[in-house]
């Protein structure tokens, strides 16, 4: 298994990187972009640093024109991001809830899900694949120290077809999560141990394609993946200053 901080880090680069080129213009200026689409005689293209450009074709150097114009024809009609809007809500149910006075405990388990509604603001037409993967934090406190994970949930759903200008909705699996704790020993003397576990969704990362072609990687919250990574690596770092 990959270290979480690895696989959020190659999960977050997506496979826009894996799609950048070299652009060269007429003056022989040279920039790292991956092509988006062609608009209005430009090619839209998205740099390195995520942010989108458009850069009219008759400034690009006569190859790169060549491959604009060829890749265009070949993809004009296959989805892009652009083309969808994605709206993902998380969903509870409180499956039981439960104390007991013996162990002055208490325990409780929730169950989540997805739902994702996409929204097709193109004619284009497509069956649709979605993969995507939940994280789960499990945070667990004993008398002998505390410790917490991230657990990845991996889930498909063939979505269906997506019809033109048209909506399309689906849910992933539950998971279920479990917060609990309770207290052991104790008396006169001495205090009891207190023993807890906590389970939390932290949310969930979309990745959909059509035709065996990615177009869309979305996380919920936002930023869900970039503190994730924060997160673990606080969580590292403070594991290396207590040894």
């Amino acid at each position: 298994m990959k270290p979480l901080l690895l696989s959020l880090t190659l999960l977050g680069l997506g496979i826009a990187q894996a799609e950048l080129r070299t652009f060269t213009n007429t003056a022989g200026k040279s920039i790292q972009a991956e092509l988006l689409a062609v608009s209005d005689g430009a090619a839209v293209l998205r740099l390195a640093n995520g942010r989108q450009a458009k850069v009219p074709l008759k400034s690009l150097a006569p190859d790169d024109q060549t491959f604009v114009n060829e890749w265009w024809e070949k993809n004009k009609n296959k989805l892009r991001e652009s083309d969808v809007r994605l709206t993902i809500t998380k969903n509870s149910d409180r499956i039981s809830s439960e104390r007991s006075e013996k162990d002055k405990g208490r325990k409780s388990i929730d169950e989540y899900t997805f739902t994702c509604v996409l929204e097709n603001r193109s004619k284009k037409e497509a069956k649709i694949k979605a993969d995507y993967i939940i994280y789960k934090k499990s945070n667990s406190r004993t008398p002998n120290g505390s410790s917490q994970k991230v657990v990845e949930i991996k889930g498909t759903e063939e979505a269906g077809l997506l019809e033109a200008s048209g909506e399309l909705s689906f849910d992933t699996q539950a998971v279920r999560c479990e917060d609990s704790s309770r207290k052991v020993g104790g008396g006169k003397d001495k205090k009891p141990e207190s023993y807890r576990q906590s389970e939390t969704i932290q949310g969930i990362v979309v990745t959909l394609s059509a035709g065996g072609v990615e177009f869309l990687k979305q996380d919920y919250p936002d930023n869900l993946l970039k503190r994730l990574a924060e997160e673990e690596k606080r969580q590292t770092d403070r594991e290396k200053s207590s040894r």
